[in-house]
């Protein structure tokens, strides 16, 4: 389950900070259309969508009307020089285009500035919505390989995803009003160099559009190699895999192996590199074809007087730049449109995911008195053998109960079903006579208390990492109820030696943050269970980590802690299972034996022979 620890963390800050959301509507179509990223964005941070789309607007408008400037100015200094006109009009038209290239000048600054309150704002909102729908999707979907895959294409580096989209289809309107205001310009001046610009820009358009698919398919082949690469990096220099990488000399065979991933996707960027050098050279040569092509066919004009000296060289100038920006920058903003529109697809098969009511709530506390599997059959998706067959068995409470066999025997399964992870079994699991399967994830939630042996580490404070199992509010756990945790899995002592206690950080995330061996981690884990009140305690490998002396200890605090409640205890080590008060034996998916230490060990079967194998251990 560590693929969830982001979202734990993303949830708890927004619930500290109160943010709320407004998610995209889902809708039944098949297609996403890309101005969904408007509509998100206008719902969400409204002011700076707004103001962001109106300085796009000035700035798409702005080359439109700087040719009518410069063109004033120009013929201005022309008549100043033959001297038709005063100086006076030449310094007016000359403040004009000042401010107008100073407004140019800043324009970009603003929209830049705009761009990046907006980008916070939608990041924030969007992580949030990711996050919120990620903790309502029901775990049965998340341990689907095809589902997982999804969550990971649209939750991982999913920041700016939705500024990027918002920024593309932009773009892609500003390069079609600038196209549209000078083509217009032109076409009031001289008919046929408009219809001949705009037929020439709009031939190169389908062009840039399959250039910027190409490149993209390219790039999307390529970054397949370069996530291999980034992977072995990872192992080949994290902290995680240090003493493995020193213990066992692996080094040299990895970089080999990343030298040919990395090298296979290099070769394959350099393709689309390739593509787009020959494309910018293709660009630059219609560029000159078409300008030239202008500049002729509007000499006539300027003979005859129908066009002015300073619009002719405005317009020429104007028609170059958007030439140059029509065959090269259209490119690269359709590759981004087409990896919008791709994510936008995972993004709203992600939302179409299943939900299950949000388990914030609990209700009425039920009180526990008995869970029964009665004929219990169970198969994961995608596969036909079956992990529990026709199991049966009766927990009460007041008693403690070890899951104990080997592995692939079904004893986390049992887990799993108990905890309402997976519903799709045959047979019934019966809460106080009721089937489980008829109780809210909220009502679920409020009975159990886990600690599993895939513990996740938080690199939170100690006082949060504990605090957070206590299933309220975080800032409402009392630090009393942190210390006695804390206590029953006798870490107090090394505790209070820590540089600031209970909120010392833990992890290497913060400068200050302290490290934990694997034993005080697993203890800091079960404490986190223990401070919940909880109906039922399940414990999942709780000692894993431990040393036997430990493991003695720990299954005292814990029996302790339960005190006349229902407590599960699924462990490979059979010292803790002797300390319970009955113990059920799975083998092949079927209760094999069930009793009490003493009648297992007399019967001279499965378990006995399993203990006797450990019986060292204790001695």
């Amino acid at each position: 389950m560590n693929h969830i620890k982001v979202d734990i963390k993303i949830l708890i800050y927004y619930n500290l900070i109160g943010k709320q959301v407004i998610p995209i509507k889902q809708k039944t179509k098949k297609r996403f259309s890309l101005f969904e990223y408007v509509t998100f964005s206008i719902q969400n941070c409204c002011g700076w969508t707004l103001v962001y789309m109106l300085l796009q607007i000035v700035f798409a408008i702005f080359p439109t009307l700087m040719i009518s400037i410069s063109a004033m100015f120009i013929n201005a200094f022309i008549n100043v020089y033959s001297g038709i006109d005063s100086i006076e009009v030449l310094v007016r038209y000359g403040s004009l285009l000042l401010l107008f290239v100073l407004i140019s000048y800043l324009l970009p600054t603003c929209v830049s500035f705009a761009g990046i309150r907006l980008n916070a704002d939608l990041g924030t909102a969007f992580d949030l919505l990711l996050a919120t729908k990620r903790s309502r999707i029901p775990y049965a979907l998340i341990e689907n390989s095809e589902t997982y895959e999804l969550l990971e294409r649209v939750c991982a580096d999913s920041s700016g995803r939705m500024y990027t989209g918002i920024r593309n289809l932009f773009r892609a309107a500003e390069y079609i009003i600038r196209f549209a205001g000078i083509t217009i310009t032109l076409f009031v001046y001289d008919v046929t160099v408009g219809l001949l610009t705009g037929v020439l820009l709009v031939l190169i358009v389908p062009v840039c559009i399959k250039g910027g698919k190409e490149d993209y398919q390219a790039y999307e082949k390529a970054s397949e190699q370069f996530r291999r690469a980034r992977y072995l990096r990872t192992v080949l220099s994290g902290r995680d895999s240090a003493a493995e990488r020193t213990l066992f000399g692996y080094s040299s065979w990895m970089n080999q192996k990343w030298e040919a991933w990395y090298g296979e996707g290099r070769i394959l960027a350099s393709v689309a590199t390739k593509q787009n050098f020959i494309r910018i050279k293709i660009g630059s040569m219609i560029s000159v074809l078409v300008s030239g092509g202008i500049m002729l066919l509007m000499l006539p004009g300027v003979s005859n007087g129908t066009i002015t000296v300073g619009l002719y060289i405005s317009i020429i100038t104007a028609v170059i730049g958007l030439v140059q920006l029509m065959t090269w920058n259209i490119a690269g903003v359709v590759e981004d449109l087409v990896v919008s529109q791709q994510y936008s697809k995972d993004f709203i098969s992600f939302m179409a995911l299943e939900e299950e009511a949000p388990a914030s709530d609990p209700g009425d506390r039920i009180p526990v008195r008995s869970i029964e599997f009665r004929n219990v059959s169970f198969s994961y998706p995608n596969c036909d053998t079956k992990v529990l067959d026709h199991v049966s068995f009766l927990l009460e409470t007041g008693k403690t109960y070890a899951l104990v066999g080997e592995n692939g025997s079904g004893k986390s399964t049992v887990v799993k079903l108990m905890l309402g992870l997976f519903k799709d079994y045959d047979g019934e699991i019966l809460l106080n006579g009721t089937e489980l399967r008829q109780l809210s994830p909220g009502q679920l939630q409020g009975i159990y208390a886990c600690s599993f042996q895939d513990f996740a580490r938080y690199e939170l404070s100690v006082r949060d990492n504990i605090a957070i199992g206590a299933g309220i509010q975080m800032d409402q756990v009392p630090d009393a109820a942190v210390r006695e945790a804390i206590d029953k899995v006798g870490l107090t002592d090394y505790i209070s030696a820590m540089p600031n206690g209970m909120e010392t950080k833990l992890g290497r995330l913060e400068d200050e943050g302290t490290d934990l061996s694997g034993g005080q981690w697993q203890r800091i884990a079960i404490a986190r269970a223990l401070i919940k009140d909880a109906a039922v305690y399940i414990m999942d490998e709780p000692t894993a980590a431990l040393d036997p002396m430990s493991e003695k200890d720990i299954y005292d605090f814990i029996r302790q802690a339960m005190g006349g409640k229902l407590g599960v205890l699924i462990t490979h080590r059979l010292g803790g299972a002797a300390r319970t008060d009955e113990i059920i034996v799975l083998k092949q998916g079927k209760v094999w034996e069930r009793g009490t230490f003493q009648s297992l060990m007399g019967r001279n079967g499965a378990f006995a022979h399993l203990y006797n194998i450990q019986r060292s251990w204790y001695q």
